[in-house]
């Protein structure tokens, strides 16, 4: 090949060979020129070059000028690669004092006299106050380019012509608000720093820096003093302190570090995360920071320094800022559990644990090729040879499902040859036509398909069949069976073609229509009833596509809407609905496309206007693809029925409770009677006492105890008798039973005697406490009633599994776990014929005037409403008993625990304002308020309190507001003083529990309730749970 490209080249071949020796002594020869031309002479390359020397203020081995030096150097080399400026040092940091800056200032005095100086570069604060300090004996008219400068200010050169550069800006601002982002909970900084000219300009700087966070952050800076010293300070910071490295290589005892050797003593020392400002600490202690990198600092100058070569003045160089870039140690993150994700971006980590496919990426990734290479090319040697497999297996498949398809037809198939002879009969033509396949082999198929044919044309008709294949048509016949039966059938028919496309016979398919034709016309006739019934249904009903178009509507659907037919064709499910409602459409119209069916209610906006409620049930329509019916019913009249069935139930439930306070009233107040009796009694002689000059806390505990008596009392009455909606929780009904005991013992006449017989591991019930209270009072009411001369009342719960036993009342069979309630009396009993009636409504046995018939049916509906069951036994002369059976849930009930004693009362010095039209109530709770050491102001209206508060202004610490004022009122003053104030603290106090009242004012930003008549304990924890919680606008706490 190569023979015959030289020869191919020059049609002489051994020429062009012999002059190979020639080529390569030119090419050579052309090399050596060319690289003696490349090589300047060397006193050439020296003339050229710029002097420079470079003014170090510390000493070779200091980290920091190292770096700016291992980023000067090369940069300058890249314009002048022979370049070897002259390296001073003036070795500061360890030599700080100014007789060692008198001898460096000799030293460069006597060796650049009278020498030609292109360019001066000065590192670091000692250098530059040296060269700015004696500029005209040393480097007079030389131009200047200065690095590593802390606190530069512009003052600093002034008059000085011919110097620029990069000052080291820190950026302790930008690290301080990095600390806060890693950090926030940091409020103290340790600044470390040494007192060399640099590390002075680098406090002056972060004092300037730190004055922003005085507010938020404490700042110290370390004294000069030994590292021993600073050592002990270390150790001693708190956990909610930093450490903030400006500079330290010289204590004051004179020992010297490097930039490693101090940052790893510090961080040893600190238990809490150090951070920098250089780069050069990193990985040695510190956790990180905005970090000025020497390098890069030192190749910014010698940037500057080349274009001050190149002829540009360095006055109109402005002097540069330094630049800082986010780096962290991931070792110290990890020490004190900073998470990477906290980091800001573009942050820059070292000490990364490298992972499994670092570590053995050489060696995974040619393995994973390699087994890719062989997974694929076994994957494809499978895939080929299943595919062989596959294919053989369908073909015999294929082949079976042909028979089976043809032997398992509904429809007839015959094969016949050219001159209409059948060849072939599936058994589905055989039975069509009432006789065997066999049979019908070797028939011509006219006698079969063509009943009544001319039978000496048919032959002729095949044979222009086969010669002029005109288009095969389908078409109707009626066949006849063997048995002279016939049926309506459709032939459809085709070629059968050799290879050239020769016709060898013919493929006849039979269809027995007579069945389709007659459910046809019954489908048609089903329409046209659907139709009808469509039309004239009660209901109104919609046909709509999957996007909530309509299709079509009844007439029943135009009246509801009050649209014509089409009107409502020409709109969308969306229109029926007013705008409040249309979510809930849009929510039926999701539910109906992933569920197939949607049944709800809601309200449709009529043509006028007018709003009515409507329940829809809509479900797909057979045989139509996304096609749904919706059969919309007006319930416009019921919602109003069961509202005010809703209303008049709740009416009568109210007035039931009344009822049974009624029937207890006269109990009540001769409890009350007793209770003011002991009051006052116990008042005189408190008073006699006082005006004696004796003091009795006996006398005195006596008032408090019958006070706490009708606080009670009067509870339970308003928790009896207060309208609420029913809210069920899990309930322990001997509490319950308790409850009411403490209300029957005060109320019930004296010779009625009450017992408890209350099983002590009650299973909870899922109800209602003031139903029940309901029931129990009821029940215990009309026992009451029972009793007129005396007797005993027993009370008793149980657990009861039961397994189908009847309720004797009710007759239903109950099975699982239940909670009885039982309650009896020893009164007179009931008729055994009055025994069903006694939970019908209006039914009773009692004179006119005496009751209204509707209690015991209240408590028969509470309990069917808890899905429980009734029952009762009586005899007459010898008592009645009423039994309630509910659900058990399965949780023990555990005995309510004895309250502890009384903890201490707590106290403050706060200043509180109290707010209450009631002026006994005011003097009161002011002594009360003031003997616990607060401040106490008083107010008497809504509209007093806020003048107090304007002339008191945030001085007023708490707020304690009664609700039920005259004028403005508690709540309208609460929100008054919070629409001033938001962070204003609101205690509210009402004799009135749990209203919509008092919920209201908690929702408005009140942070606590107390409820009166309160004792000193509770109103002193209050108000002390309040103070310590802190403003607050989301309710008690």
């Amino acid at each position: 090949m190569l023979g015959g490209s030289w020869t191919a080249e020059s049609g002489h071949g051994h020429g062009r060979i012999k002059s190979v020796p020639l080529l390569l002594a030119c090419g050579l020869a052309l090399l050596i020129c060319l690289a003696l031309a490349g090589t300047p002479a060397p006193a050439a390359a020296q003339a050229n070059l710029p002097r420079v020397v470079i003014l170090d203020s510390y000493h070779q081995g200091e980290d920091w000028s190292d770096n700016e030096l291992a980023g000067i150097l090369p940069t300058l080399q890249k314009a002048y690669p022979d370049l070897a400026p002259a390296i001073e040092r003036l070795d500061a940091k360890r030599w700080p004092g100014p007789a060692n800056l008198q001898n460096v200032k000799r030293y460069l005095a006597g060796k650049y006299q009278g020498q030609r100086l292109d360019l001066l570069m000065v590192l670091d604060n000692s250098a530059l106050d040296l060269v700015l300090q004696n500029r005209a004996e040393l480097f007079p008219g030389v131009p200047v380019v200065f690095a590593g400068v802390n606190g530069f200010r512009p003052e600093m050169i002034a008059g000085q012509p011919g110097i620029t550069g990069v000052k080291e800006n820190q950026n302790i601002a930008g690290t301080l608000e990095l600390i806060l982002a890693l950090q926030p909970g940091t409020r103290r900084v340790l600044a470390v720093h040494d007192y060399t000219s640099s590390g002075i300009s680098m406090r002056r700087e972060a004092v300037e820096a730190l004055a922003l966070y005085r507010d938020r952050l404490e700042v110290t800076f370390t004294s000069d003093a030994p590292f021993a010293q600073l050592d002990q300070q270390l150790r001693g910071l708190p956990a909610d302190a930093v450490v903030l490295i400006l500079t330290y290589v010289t204590d004051q005892a004179g020992r010297t570090f490097t930039r490693a050797e101090s940052t790893r003593l510090i961080s040893q020392a600190s238990p809490v995360p150090v951070y920098a400002a250089h780069e050069t600490r990193l990985g040695h202690g510190i956790l990180g920071g905005l970090l000025l990198e020497g390098r890069e600092h030192g190749a910014q100058a010698a940037e500057m320094a080349l274009q001050v070569l190149a002829g540009a003045d360095p006055a109109s160089l402005p002097v540069a800022d330094s630049r800082a870039h986010p780096v962290f140690d991931h070792q110290v993150m990890a020490r004190f559990n900073i998470s990477r994700n906290s980091l800001p971006p573009g942050s820059r980590i070292i000490n990364l644990s490298p992972s499994r496919w670092e570590r053995h990426r050489a060696v995974l990734v040619p393995l994973s090729v390699v087994l890719l290479v062989l997974c694929s090319l076994a994957a494809w040697l499978g895939w080929a040879l299943l595919r062989g497999r596959r294919a053989e297996a369908a073909l015999r498949q294929s082949e079976a499902r042909q028979r089976l398809l043809l032997e398992t037809m509904t429809f007839g198939v015959a094969e016949c040859d050219p001159r209409g002879t059948i060849t072939y009969a599936n058994p589905a033509l055989a039975r069509m036509q009432g006789a065997d396949a066999r049979q019908l082999t070797g028939q011509p198929l006219w006698d079969t398909m063509l009943p009544g044919a001319d039978q000496e044309s048919m032959p002729a008709y095949f044979q222009d069949l086969t010669l002029h294949q005109p288009e095969p048509q389908p078409y109707f016949t009626t066949n006849q069976r063997q048995d002279g039966s016939q049926y309506l059938a459709r032939v459809d028919w085709s070629y059968q073609r050799d290879q050239q496309g020769k016709v060898t016979g013919f493929t006849v398919i039979i269809h027995d229509i007579t069945e389709p034709l007659q459910a046809q016309e019954a489908l048609r006739k089903s329409e046209e009833k659907f139709r009808q019934l469509f039309e004239h249904s009660n209901d109104a009903i919609f046909v709509h596509d999957d996007q909530g178009v309509f299709l079509d509507v009844n007439q029943r659907a135009c009246g509801m809407l009050g649209y014509s037919r089409a009107e409502i064709l020409a709109m969308q499910t969306k229109d029926c609905h007013p705008p409040e409602a249309q979510e809930d459409g849009r929510q039926a119209f999701r539910e109906l496309l992933s569920q197939g069916s949607v049944y709800f209610e809601t309200v449709f906006l009529r043509a006028d206007a007018s709003l009515i409620d409507v329940e829809i049930s809509t479900n797909p329509v057979g045989g139509q693809e996304n096609v749904y019916q919706a059969i919309v019913r007006d319930i416009t009249g019921r919602k109003r029925a069961e509202e005010e069935k809703a209303r008049l139930e709740g009416q009568l439930r109210q007035a039931q409770k009344m009822e049974a306070i009624g029937t207890l009233a006269g109990g009540i107040a001769h409890d009350f009677n007793n209770i003011l009796g002991a009051i006052l009694g116990f008042a005189e002689i408190a008073r006699d006492d006082a005006l004696a000059g004796k003091a009795s806390p006996q006398d005195i505990e006596q008032i408090l105890t019958a006070a706490e008596r009708a606080k009670r009392l009067v509870q339970q009455i308003l928790t009896f008798s207060r309208k609420v909606e029913p809210q069920r929780r899990p309930l322990d009904l001997n509490q319950e039973v308790r409850r009411a005991l403490d209300l029957l013992e005060r109320t019930l006449p004296k010779m009625i005697g009450i017992g408890l017989e209350l099983a002590p591991d009650l299973r909870r019930v899922e109800a209602d406490p003031g139903q029940i209270s309901q029931v129990i009072l009821n029940l215990a009411a009309n026992a009451v009633q029972a009793m007129p001369e005396g007797g005993h009342l027993t009370i008793a719960t149980a657990n009861v599994q039961l397994h189908g036993q009847g309720c004797g009342t009710c007759g239903a069979n109950l099975e699982g776990d239940w909670v009885m309630l039982t309650v009896r009396d020893s009164g007179q009993g009931i008729a055994p014929e009055d025994l069903p009636r006694i939970f019908d409504p209006f039914f009773t046995t009692k004179e006119v005037g005496k009751g209204t018939g509707l209690g015991l049916s209240m408590v028969h509906g509470i309990v069917k409403a808890h899905g429980g069951h009734i029952e009762s036994q009586s005899q007459v002369g010898r008592g009645t008993g009423i039994t309630i059976y509910l659900p058990g849930l399965g949780v023990e009930a555990t005995e309510p625990g004895l309250e502890g004693q009384s903890p201490e009362l707590p106290g403050g010095r706060e200043t509180i304002l109290l707010v209450d039209d009631e002026e006994a109530l005011c003097a009161m709770g002011a002594r009360l308020l003031a003997a616990a050491g607060y401040r106490v102001l008083v107010a008497q209206s809504g509209e007093e309190a806020l003048e107090r508060y304007w002339q008191q202004g945030r001085g007023i610490d708490l707020f304690i507001m009664d609700l039920g004022m005259p004028g403005m009122g508690g709540h309208k003053a609460l929100k008054a003083i919070l629409a001033l104030d938001p962070l204003a603290r609101v205690v509210i106090a009402s004799g009135y529990s749990a209203t919509d009242q008092v919920r209201a004012a908690l929702e408005s930003g009140a942070v606590g309730y107390v409820a009166k008549p309160f004792r000193r304990s509770d109103l002193l924890g209050t108000v002390r749970q309040a103070l310590d919680r802190g403003p607050s606008a989301s309710g008690p706490f």
